[in-house]
Formats: structure tokens, sequence, C-alpha cells
């Protein structure tokens, strides 16, 4: 009777221990995603070569929008403005793999979304209102989202 006893209370340890294990394994790699901390304070995302390429295209296409767009909102084409607005906005993220997605910090998905979002919101507005002042608005949000994005974050491939 006290053999069987102590093999549970054994058995009882060793699975909390490994709960706590698995618990802080999750929030390592899943809540907190795969970061390290740098020299500047920001936080290092690890990816494989070819992820950081995805990663940093998808910036170089938000960052050619937002200059298209600029230049648009410079000769009032308020068509094209909504036309790349469009092509930038939330139905982009279906391009991005779901294992991917789940190798970024979840913070770094909701600015993501919110960068995506605001391409939809403004391609929304300039539809029905053609005011320059309401899409440099947008954009300037849309960029205060990239700029805290990149204060916090950096992409490296692994070695």
């Amino acid at each position: 009777m006290e053999n069987t006893i102590e093999f549970y209370k054994k058995t009882t340890i060793i699975l909390f221990v490994l709960l706590l294990i698995t618990t802080g394994l999750l929030t390592k790699f899943v809540i907190k995603g795969f970061t390290k901390k740098t020299t500047d304070n920001r936080k290092e995302i690890v990816l494989l070569p070819e992820e950081r390429d995805v990663v940093l295209n998808e910036m170089r296409i938000l960052l050619k929008s937002v200059s298209d767009i600029s230049n648009s909102l410079s000769q009032n084409n308020f068509q094209e403005i909504g036309l790349t607005a469009r092509a930038t906005g939330t139905a982009r993220l279906r391009l991005i793999s779901p294992a991917l997605m789940k190798k970024l910090p979840p913070e770094l998905g909701n600015m993501a979304l919110l960068v995506h979002k605001g391409f939809d919101e403004l391609a929304d507005m300039v539809k029905d209102n053609k005011d320059p002042q309401l899409v440099n608005k947008k954009i300037g949000e849309i960029t205060q989202t990239c700029v805290a994005c990149h204060s916090i974050y950096k992409i490296s491939a692994e070695d």
C-alpha cells in the first residue's frame, strides 16, 4: 500500500514538472514567438533565410504601396489610390504561410493586421471621399504602425 502511494506521489511530481516545462516552452515559442534580445534592445526574430525573404519582401511591397499612393495623391488620382490600397489590404495576408505566421510574435501579427486593415480602410474611404488630408492622415496612421514595429523588432536569418 505504501509503495502504491509513493508511486502515485512520484508520478504526480513528474507529471507536474512535465506540465511546467511544456507550459514554459509553449509560452516561449507560441505566445512570445521565436525572438531574442539584441544589443539595441529590439527583439530579434530568427527565421529560415527563405522565411526572412518573404517577410522582407512583404515590407517592401507595403513601402512601395505607400510611395505609389503618395505619388497618386500628388496627381489627385483617387482611383489609383483606391486600387493600390485595396491590393495591399488584408487579402495579402492569405499569401503568408500559416507555418511562418506561427513563428512570428503575436504582437507583430497584430501590427501587420492593423497595417493591412488600414489599407482596406483607405480603399473604402476614397470611394466616397476625395479629401487629400484624410488620405494623408490615414497613411500617417499606417506608417506609425510600421515605425513602431521596426522599433520593436529586427528580423534575421538562421546561420
